[in-house]
């Protein structure tokens, strides 16, 4: 068996126990017996759903066990982070608008509103948008405007040039 599949069979079980409360005892079971915690949590936060897990985890596991109060440590902290940056998000959003600049959210905070209905719900540490490529240098000049530095230049990944 390959040595990440108990951290990915707990993941995978969280997420589903969180969407099949049905799925809560066998969640219990699988994570008293668990013990690569900081495994978890790495891929939890790789994959953007540590919330959703330390959600189930704790339904299962109650608040005092030891994974659910470091789970719990790791989702305020990235609560705090979505708190502090939707306020900056809409600035963004609204100052494109005003320039005439249509732009749409994606991933992170956006992906968290629209599916979760809670955008504390996806870890997030950027903000990615969208807007239509022959406006994108006027939205670059609106975003140097309120601050925003370009650390190195815009490039395309593998996928995006094909």
């Amino acid at each position: 068996m390959d040595a990440g599949q108990p951290t990915k069979s707990l993941m995978i079980l969280a997420i589903r126990a969180s969407q099949s409360p049905d799925c809560l005892d066998e969640l219990r079971e699988q994570a008293e017996i668990f013990d690569g915690w900081e495994a978890l949590e790495s891929q939890c936060l790789w994959h953007g759903v540590l919330p959703t897990v330390y959600g189930t985890l704790s339904k299962a596991l109650g608040p005092n066990h030891h994974a659910t109060q470091r789970f719990r440590e790791l989702f305020a902290r990235s609560s705090l982070t979505a708190f502090q940056t939707v306020p900056e998000f809409i600035r963004i959003l609204d100052e494109l608008r005003g320039a005439g600049i249509p732009a749409l959210g994606l991933k992170g905070l956006a992906v968290a509103q629209q599916v979760y209905g809670n955008f504390t719900l996806r870890p997030t540490g950027d903000l990615d948008l969208l807007v239509p490529e022959p406006l994108a240098w006027r939205a670059v000049g609106v975003l140097r405007s309120l601050g925003y530095l370009q650390e190195s230049p815009p490039t395309l990944s593998d996928n995006q040039e094909k």
